[in-house]
């Protein structure tokens, strides 16, 4: 299945060290990294990323983690001064945050939740003013269970949206494989990721 599609990497901070030329060696042709969560924090090296996956001839776009907390203006505020000078060809919106307590997720033990309307509503502000703020295409990343489950009111804009999603279809726990291995034996047995109600396809799976 995996040569029926265009193959990429989500990156962040927490990959410090990763060879491009090996990736796009191996059929790896785009990259999503990212840039900014929230008013509070970028991703320090979002500009190395970038840089680095460009050299290797690597398409780039950037997202940003939503926090239904925040600002939307402030959060976009906050991605521009990240990206300033950055050269990438689009963005997506990471809305998958549903807790209102930071020590609570960490702890796995979540009770303070975030409403469906306010997770929408700050989604859709924040998409719209990106759009508006870096004239390249917006993408929303989510998964068809968190709309469903946490923010059944993003089925009312999500079809006017390219949609990245998230659906991982195994079992539970980490495995160590070389690329060729992920290649060969570890190609997702679905022909599409869950779609959210309403909506009618998706751009990019991961």
């Amino acid at each position: 299945m995996f040569d029926r599609y265009c193959l990429g990497v989500d990156v962040s901070v927490w990959q410090s060290t990763i060879n491009w030329e090996t990736l796009y060696g191996n059929g790896v042709r785009f990259a999503i990294i990212k840039a900014a969560q929230g008013s509070y924090k970028r991703d320090k090296l979002c500009p190395v990323h970038l840089k680095k996956a460009k050299a290797a001839g690597v398409i780039c776009g950037v997202y940003h983690w939503m926090d239904p907390a925040n600002d939307p203006e402030k959060q976009v505020e906050n991605l521009k001064a990240g990206l300033e000078e950055q050269d990438f060809s689009f963005l997506a919106l990471d809305v998958e945050q549903y807790w209102s307590d930071w020590k609570e997720w960490e702890e796995g033990m979540i009770s303070k939740r975030y409403s469906g309307k306010v997770i929408s509503d700050q989604a859709l502000a924040c998409a719209t003013l990106m759009r508006a703020t870096f004239q390249r295409p917006v993408l929303i990343y989510t998964r068809a269970s968190f709309v469903k489950d946490f923010a059944p009111e993003m089925s009312a804009w999500l079809p006017d949206w390219e949609l990245w999603l998230a659906h991982y279809p195994y079992r539970s726990g980490r495995v160590r494989l070389t690329w060729e291995q992920l290649r060969l034996n570890y190609a997702p047995t679905l022909p599409s990721p869950s779609i959210p109600k309403g909506s009618q396809d998706w751009r990019f799976w991961q």
